[in-house]
């Protein structure tokens, strides 16, 4: 079974090849979420992006135990930049998500303690100066 088969897909059936991929993967006990945006290449065919996407959601599938990956891929008409602007950037929503993993029971105390104010800092609920 492939990485991608636990991956629920959306908006995969559009008539025309999409601009970008969002592939999202969840949290387990031992991985935080990731997320990562495959962009078509000028003159992509549907296939070629199709395999990028693929080897994306097993990149991020492979971090996690055999079995425990799952998350979605989202096909969108929007450039890498409306993205950005409407959803953030991948890389931001990798840091929340890194954080609030480190707050699971499955961590000591200090790292949860240390892992809440850095992601209030991070989501601006802290001023910088905060300590």
């Amino acid at each position: 079974m492939k990485a991608i088969d636990n991956f629920l897909l959306i908006g995969a059936d559009r008539p025309t090849v999409p601009v970008l991929c969002v592939v999202d993967c969840g949290a387990s006990r031992e991985r935080p979420a990731a997320r990562r945006v495959v962009e078509r290449k000028a003159g992509e065919a549907g296939p070629e992006l199709w395999r990028r996407v693929q080897a994306m959601a097993q990149e991020l599938a492979d971090r996690h135990p055999p079995g425990l990956a799952s998350g979605f891929v989202h096909f969108m008409d929007l450039s890498v930049a409306q993205y950005v602007q409407k959803h953030g950037a991948p890389e931001a929503f990798n840091q929340r998500a890194a954080l609030r993993w480190l707050l699971g029971a499955q961590h000591p105390v200090d790292t949860r303690l240390w892992a809440a104010t850095k992601l209030a800092h991070v989501l601006g609920l802290l001023p910088a100066d905060a300590a």
